[in-house]
């Protein structure tokens, strides 16, 4: 059987497995949609060489047994990576993965 909980603690242990350079910060919020949902909104942000991508992937194979479908969006030109968790018709769960710049790509020669 299906729980939001279940959703976090799968979000938990991969965070986890994720090697620990990749990951600058993890903020989580509750967002109060009505007397009878909270939904979380985590926002992580990751180093630039962070494969997103894979890590997309991974949750949404390990959650849709559960029936949580996935659904990804790329914002540019932030590098940002926002995932939809969703059960039945209603959203759960909102990853938003920042993708930071890396501080040498940032600085200039003269």
């Amino acid at each position: 059987m299906y729980s939001h909980t279940e959703i976090d603690d799968v979000l938990s242990k991969e965070l986890q497995n994720l090697n620990k350079e990749y990951i600058t910060s993890v903020q989580t919020r509750e967002i109060k949609v009505d007397s009878l949902l909270t939904r979380k909104h985590y926002t992580i942000k990751v180093t630039n060489d962070f494969n997103s991508t894979f890590f997309h992937s991974n949750i949404a194979g390990i959650l849709h047994e559960k029936g949580v479908s996935i659904h990804g969006i790329r914002e540019f030109p932030e590098r940002t990576l926002r995932l939809s968790f969703v059960f039945g018709n209603t959203l759960v769960r909102t990853v938003e993965i920042q993708i930071e710049n890396s501080s040498s790509s940032d600085s200039t020669t003269s």
